[in-house]
């Protein structure tokens, strides 16, 4: 089983699109904003 540690700072955000491998669109806290993806697979 895996276990995963986050961080405790995290957001919600709503995923719009996703831009290249690494970088999503995202809404957040009303504005949309590139969002960095530490692993896409």
């Amino acid at each position: 089983m895996t276990v995963w540690k986050l961080p405790e700072n995290l957001v919600k955000a709503e995923f719009i699109s996703r831009l290249n491998r690494f970088v999503d669109l995202a809404r957040l806290e009303g504005r949309e904003a590139k969002v960095y993806v530490p692993s896409s697979g």
